[in-house]
């Protein structure tokens, strides 16, 4: 209680002080005015997180498997009980996000929500790599980051290419994985190379890189 209205002046029962009325019912005002967050800007803000793609490849007389820094990746998402499969995101491609909050690599609205979601492309310092290594072979890597508003990367498909370096140092360009697998013949160096599997999962992620760097956005 503020106390007792004396003369258009409120007293105030806990401190001796005069306050004009009209500074109380400004107050009172504000506080019943306050606008409230939309609830379709709420839902994004709190729907937001990083999310990691992992690979593990057994391949045998490879050096190096590198994803090119333009590839698209094929995803899966999923929000509120809805799902949109073949989604590509291309580092490339910049869109204007709704509501003027910038730009991301890929925009789009779920059909029964109405909500929109939207991703961006993010390096992990130290921590994510565009490349798999002969000593990574059968272990998953951490390959590339997207945060995403609005929406959860739930699963990965393997669809644009990559190169592959074999150990006598010849590179394959456009290597294509038909299911999981590859297979092809180094004649300079007189050497089979292979991909037996591949193999891919989607964590969430905090962030930050593997020695503390935050996650920034990748620039095309």
């Amino acid at each position: 209680m503020l106390g007792r209205v004396v003369r258009g002046v409120v007293v105030s029962s806990r401190v001796k002080m005069r306050i004009p009325f009209f500074f109380v019912a400004r107050w009172r005002s504000n506080l019943l005015c306050r606008p409230f967050v939309s609830d379709t800007r709420f839902a994004l803000e709190v729907n937001m997180g990083i999310f990691v793609l992992f690979v593990k490849i057994e391949m045998e007389g490879i050096a190096r498997l590198k994803f090119a820094d333009g590839a698209r990746w094929c995803v899966s998402l999923e929000n509120l009980g809805e799902r949109k499969d073949g989604v590509y995101i291309c580092p490339d491609e910049e869109v204007d996000v709704e509501g003027g909050r910038g730009v991301a690599n890929f925009v789009m609205k779920w059909p029964e929500s109405k909500r929109q979601c939207n991703i961006s492309i993010i390096e992990l310092k130290d921590f994510t790599r565009n490349e798999y290594l002969e000593g990574d072979n059968g272990e998953f890597v951490p390959i590339v980051a997207f945060e995403c508003r609005g929406c959860d990367i739930v699963d990965f498909t393997f669809q644009d290419p990559f190169t592959v370096e074999s150990e006598g140092g010849f590179v394959f360009e456009d290597v294509e994985l038909e299911d999981g697998e590859w297979a092809d013949y180094d004649e300079e160096n007189d050497l089979s190379v292979m991909i037996t599997s591949a193999e891919s999962k989607i964590e969430s992620h905090s962030g930050k890189g593997g020695k503390g760097g935050k996650g920034k956005k990748k620039r095309s």
